[in-house]
């Protein structure tokens, strides 16, 4: 996410986002609309518990949504336009494939932050357009500190449950 803001930053400071401006504001407060989210979305059924379920997939309908009425659209802000897909792996086989030809040839200006913990699972078809950026984790100790600040109440063993990942964790 900071990535994404970077990028949609008006007023980039030592190669991050200046988180003042008011692209940074919008982006902020979830309003910015030159920043799409894709990721699972909530089932319309309801489980056992009458709880809201997360979808098994990221749908094809998704990606056709965002295709259609996003992706070649004029940017509103007359800047870089700027998808994140997370997480990746969990694209329906039909919906990686709907997103080739924009990951080819992408509209000017704009970027697909595909963000992946699982990269074996995402198709070749699909690596083979893109560029790694690994983004390692952080120290246990940083991570730990961060959780805490966060108010978890035992950051090491939720960190240990989480396999290293701090968000994962919180």
């Amino acid at each position: 996410l900071h990535l994404a803001q970077g990028l949609l930053c008006r007023h980039v400071e030592a190669g991050l986002a200046c988180g003042h401006c008011d692209a940074c504001h919008l982006f902020q407060t979830g309003g910015h609309p030159d920043f799409r989210l894709v990721e699972r979305e909530y089932a319309e059924k309801t489980d056992s518990a009458g709880e809201l379920r997360l979808k098994d997939i990221i749908a094809i309908e998704q990606v056709r949504k965002l295709i259609d009425g996003f992706l070649y659209l004029t940017s509103h802000r007359q800047g870089a336009k700027v998808v994140m897909i997370y997480l990746a792996e969990e694209m329906h086989n039909a919906a990686a494939n709907a997103l080739l030809k924009s990951l080819e040839e992408p509209p000017q200006a704009t970027y697909f932050l595909l963000v992946s913990h699982q990269l074996r699972l995402l198709k070749p078809t699909v690596i083979s357009r893109c560029r790694r950026v690994p983004a390692p984790q952080p120290a246990a100790a940083e991570a730990a500190a961060w959780l805490g600040a966060q108010g978890a109440a035992d950051p090491l063993l939720l960190l240990a449950q989480a396999g290293g990942a701090p968000l994962k964790a919180l």
